[in-house]
Order: structure tokens, then C-alpha cells, then sequence
């Protein structure tokens, strides 16, 4: 097939470029792993689509962040115990260490040992026992 200049026009997979922008890469690196001009992509996808190419890689990068937190989230109900400590910490907030700063400028470091730390040493317990009754 032929392009308006006379060239031949480059087929452009749009699954795979729609894994790609799941994978968050950009329009830039996209045309270059094709061999085209990234305002040829662009240009494609207002043909093909009929919306800009921001929008659509908008819609299919935030496809690819929401599968990503259902793989991670996925993998936490499993008892993935470091996916679940790393969830706590970035969803609920939850930390390791409290820093508290008082009156005379000191500050001071409380350490606290929480249920996930607790859980997190049962599961191994019960790893090990699983993988001796194996």
C-alpha cells in the first residue's frame, strides 16, 4: 500500500503498540522501534482512531498501572509477604520507623515491630514446614 508521497506505508501493529504503552513507553520510542517518524504514529493514530495520540496513550498507560496494582495486589492475597509489607507501606501508609522531633530540636527514633513483621515470620514458619512435608 502506498502513502500519499508515493513510499510504502509502514502497517503498524496496534496491539503491540498498545502493550508497549501498557508498559508505559513513550510515543518517541515507539516510532523508533517501528522505523517511522513519531508525528507518523501520531498522524496514524488520529486516521486509524480518530482520537489524538495523547489521548490514546493516556487510556492504554492507565490500562497498563491499573493490570500492574491487580498483578501486585493478585500476588499479595497468594502471601507474598514482602508484595503485602510493600502495599501497606505505599497504600495504607504504614511504616517501619517513626521519627518523632520534640521541643529543643532532638529528634528521636522509635522502632516499631507491627502485625505484618509478625505475620511475615509466621509465613516463612509455614513455608518451611510446607517444604519439609514436600
Amino acid at each position: 500500500m502506498k502513502g500519499k508521497n508515493g513510499r510504502n506505508k509502514v502497517r503498524i501493529n496496534w496491539r503491540h503498540v498498545d502493550r508497549w504503552l501498557q508498559a508505559q513507553a513513550n510515543g518517541t520510542e515507539i516510532a523508533s522501534h517501528l522505523g517511522i517518524h513519531p508525528n507518523t504514529l501520531y498522524r496514524r493514530c488520529e486516521e486509524e482512531h480518530e482520537i489524538s495520540f495523547s489521548e490514546y496513550s493516556q487510556q492504554k498507560k492507565s490500562s497498563g498501572k491499573m493490570m500492574l496494582k491487580v498483578m501486585q495486589f493478585e500476588k499479595a492475597e497468594e502471601g507474598n509477604v514482602p508484595m503485602q509489607i510493600w502495599l501497606g507501606k505505599n497504600y495504607l501508609e504504614q511504616k517501619d520507623k517513626v521519627e518523632k522531633e520534640i521541643k529543643g530540636g532532638r529528634t528521636i527514633n522509635i522502632s516499631i515491630t507491627d502485625e505484618l513483621q509478625e505475620e511475615k515470620e509466621e509465613s516463612k514458619e509455614d513455608q518451611n514446614q510446607d517444604q519439609e512435608e514436600k
